[in-house]
């Protein structure tokens, strides 16, 4: 009986843990969707999971205004390149997402985070007067991006190994196909837990082939590789037109105390804590 007094109360308390947060409708994946969320800094913003590597390098988006957003909102890697406007002290940001915030207490948690590099707290608030913001209210919106879709070929690339990451986009991107040369159909790609894009079904490319690159609003732009080779940087030749329209943004507003019968957590006072450890001390 006391090893199952000792199962209850272990698990109980796994239950409290895990409630101690808001609950969460969702990550505003559509446009002119947003909520509400915490803000925190940090220091060392180079070579992020979204495998853009040096902020100002050669695949970098050439700005401070990064943020690191929480892993249920990264969504392995589904966030990245993709640009919010965080408001708070009067004051507004767009930053984008370049990496996975994966700190205990405020990343782990399944409301909206977001862990903006000092420089871009700094525009927002004096990290020396107060560290952390809980009263952002943010708005997923295109990305203010100069030029046109890239595409890297991964160090290591061959024909018989492919990876590839896809930057520089102004609007999220949902899926990439292949066209390999001398076939007639493209056939999908999968993204990786570090933000390339791999076949699913891996063999030679061909010395010329096409990437369509669709973005999660229905446009495709297409990428023509020609003698591709490991480390190589191609531009695609065209970026995302569509602007995001009031239609595209159907998700409510994600306060961080809204509740659904969906995501409604259970309570728990100190008394049931007192009580379920006096019945394991009793057994």
């Amino acid at each position: 009986m006391k090893e199952i007094c000792i199962f209850i109360f272990i698990n109980f308390l796994s239950c409290i843990l895990a409630n101690n947060y808001p609950s969460y409708a969702g990550p505003p994946y559509l446009y002119n969707s947003g909520g509400e969320a915490t803000g925190t800094h940090y220091d060392y913003p180079q070579n992020g999971n979204c495998g853009y590597g040096n902020l100002f390098g050669r695949l970098g988006p050439h700005t401070n205004n990064i943020v690191a957003v929480n892993t249920h909102l990264f969504n392995s890697t589904l966030q990245c390149g993709q640009c919010y406007d965080l408001f708070i002290n009067n004051k507004t940001l767009t930053v984008i997402v370049t990496d996975q915030c994966p700190d205990p207490g405020w990343c782990d948690s399944h409301h909206t985070h977001f862990d903006l590099y000092k420089p871009a707290f700094e525009l927002l608030q004096d990290p020396n007067i107060l560290g952390t913001m809980s009263n952002i209210t943010f708005k997923k919106v295109p990305c203010p991006i100069q030029g046109n879709i890239h595409v890297y070929l991964k160090p290591g690339y061959s024909q018989y190994y492919q990876s590839i990451l896809i930057f520089n986009h102004t609007i999220g991107i949902e899926s990439v196909d292949i066209l390999k040369e001398n076939t007639t159909q493209y056939t999908p790609m999968r993204r990786t837990f570090d933000n390339h894009w791999e076949p699913v079904v891996w063999g030679n490319p061909g010395n010329s082939y096409k990437l369509r690159i669709n973005s999660v609003l229905g446009e495709s732009v297409v990428a023509i590789i020609d003698q591709p080779c490991s480390d190589k940087l191609y531009d695609s030749g065209a970026q995302f037109s569509r602007i995001p329209g009031p239609t595209d943004g159907i998700n409510p507003f994600y306060s961080m105390d809204t509740t659904s019968s969906a995501n409604t957590q259970p309570t728990y006072s100190i008394t049931h804590i007192v009580l379920l450890f006096l019945l394991f001390l009793y057994f």
